[in-house]
């Protein structure tokens, strides 16, 4: 194992310390309620992603490791454009204990929360090509949400937490939905208390305030606050406490916002005013009938909606976000190349370097007596060491001889066979489920972890784990997975996995 590079731990790179399953955390980015949110390599590919962790605190609280494991389940179940990509899900044991982690896509670019804030802070308007864009294209992701089904029918997915905050616009002007953290659906491990709110305050509708069961169109308001807000630069329901914002959803009354913003479209302002109906049945039908209305009105109105305008817009608030970009992909290089610069092949244990030989340079600083007592007592230890492996080397042809003699008489059984572990990953085997299926939380807490004696330990299904492995359990759109990783010459060697 190489010595981490100066150049690595100044970017606050940790590997060894900071790893869950394949994933060496680089650094922290944010960090909620329930978990940790991390800059991350994945070791076997080099690829930068982003790993979310359970806090320690709430590890054991069963409820909520449940709602992660939801939140994976669905994740993994999705996949859109206008959606962020769930990559893997998993247990790895750690100093910690068992952690249980999220991996994400590496997203580059910033919140709607965040393009509102610089935009305000310039005193301009968000321009309404770009306002409407990104509200399309949360639509388009919102309605692949609200459509999700399985061989009994649809989920009722609804995402309960639409707001600037999980809006992300990326780099190239695409948007993306994301945190399905306290996402509904019909089919989850863990019990949602009813009449419970959840969601920010602000962006909350009012059927959510009243107690009522969520359908799709619940997301669809919330996407009708953000869009008025991003059109016209103003808070639409925030108070001055939490009684005031409630107060102000359930019976302000609402401008158009072409009376806000004189340049909006009347036509745009519509669409607006239909999302925010109070009530429901009034409301656009689904996410997918708001992000054609916006389509077709700006075709009428003339305006362009180009996700490259969006991302010069982007830029032009945050001019080094393609430097900051450029270097999160370089620390994952750098990481992964430094993981996978070792020639040592796994499970070999480097032989330890003599403890009181000094170097020629060191010795020629010695005095020279010195010198000649360090040069005695190492020829000594040399002797001793020689005289040592003769006696031992006597003592073994005395036995074999001894046994030689008893063989004759008595059968020697056949020693087993050591078992090794395979020189490639073996390959794959799909468990019995569907690619999206996750088992129930328990399973997790069941997974293998890694032995520490000498002998091998049998596997769920009569299969060896070899020792002085790190084994984690992860689950991927293409199936659960154990896997067994030497703790010696990590980045490189031997890597065995092992699919029920």
């Amino acid at each position: 194992m190489r010595p981490i590079e100066a150049s690595l731990v100044a970017e606050g790179v940790s590997p060894g310390t900071d790893v869950l399953g394949a994933y060496h955390l680089l650094r922290p980015i944010a960090r909620g309620g329930m978990a940790s949110v991390w800059l991350a390599v994945d070791a076997r590919s080099g690829r930068a992603v982003v790993v979310k962790r359970m806090l320690a605190e709430v590890a054991h609280d069963l409820e909520l490791r449940r709602a992660f494991t939801d939140e994976a389940t669905l994740g993994l179940s999705l996949s859109h454009p206008n959606l962020i990509e769930t990559l893997e899900f998993g247990d790895a044991t750690t100093a910690l204990g068992v952690e249980r982690y999220l991996v994400l896509e590496l997203l580059h670019g910033r919140s709607l929360m965040d393009l509102m804030k610089a935009a305000a802070a310039q005193r301009v308007a968000v321009p309404i090509d770009v306002a409407m864009s990104i509200v399309r294209d949360a639509a388009r992701g919102l309605h692949h949400v609200h459509q999700l089904a399985d061989a009994d029918g649809p989920l009722g997915v609804v995402h309960r937490d639409v707001s600037p905050h999980n809006v992300f616009v990326c780099l190239n002007g695409v948007a993306k939905l994301l945190d399905f953290g306290i996402a509904k659906a019909k089919v989850q491990s863990h019990r949602t208390e009813t009449g419970a709110i959840k969601g920010k305050l602000a962006y909350l509708a009012p059927e959510q305030i009243r107690g009522r069961a969520p359908d799709a169109r619940l997301d669809i308001f919330s996407l009708g606050v953000v869009m008025y807000e991003l059109l016209t630069g103003q808070q639409l329901f925030h108070g001055n406490n939490d009684a005031e914002t409630l107060y102000r959803i359930l019976d302000q009354e609402i401008a158009p916002p072409e009376t806000v913003r004189p340049e909006v479209p009347p036509g745009i302002g519509a669409i607006v005013l239909r999302a925010l109906q109070r009530d429901p049945e009034r409301r656009l039908p689904s996410a997918e009938a708001l992000a054609d209305t916006i389509e077709a009105v700006a075709q009428q109105e003339g305006i362009v909606l180009d996700a490259a305008v969006t991302g010069e817009y982007l830029a032009s608030l945050f001019p080094d976000d393609e430097r900051r970009h450029a270097e999160h992909l370089r620390s994952a290089e750098r990481l992964y190349l430094h993981l996978n610069a070792t020639d040592e092949p796994a499970l070999v244990v480097p032989a330890p370097a003599p403890a009181l030989a000094p170097t020629p340079h060191r010795l020629r600083r010695t005095h020279p007596l010195l010198r000649a007592a360090l040069t005695v007592c190492v020829l000594s230890l040399a002797a001793f060491a020689a005289a040592s492996a003769a006696g031992l080397l006597r003592h073994h042809s005395d036995e074999a001889s001894t046994r030689s003699t008893e063989a004759a008489t008595t059968p020697v059984p056949r020693p087993a066979a050591t078992p090794r572990l395979p020189e490639s990953p073996a390959a794959p085997r799909r468990f019995g489920a569907t690619a999206h299926e996750l088992p129930d939380p328990s399973a997790l807490e069941r997974a293998p972890t890694a032995p520490r004696s000498s002998a091998t330990k049998p596997g769920r299904h009569g299969s060896k784990l070899p020792t002085g492995c790190a084994v984690y359990y992860s689950i991927t759109k293409g199936g659960p997975t154990v896997v067994c990783e030497p703790r010696l010459g990590r980045g490189s060697g031997s890597r065995g996995a092992h699919r029920d």
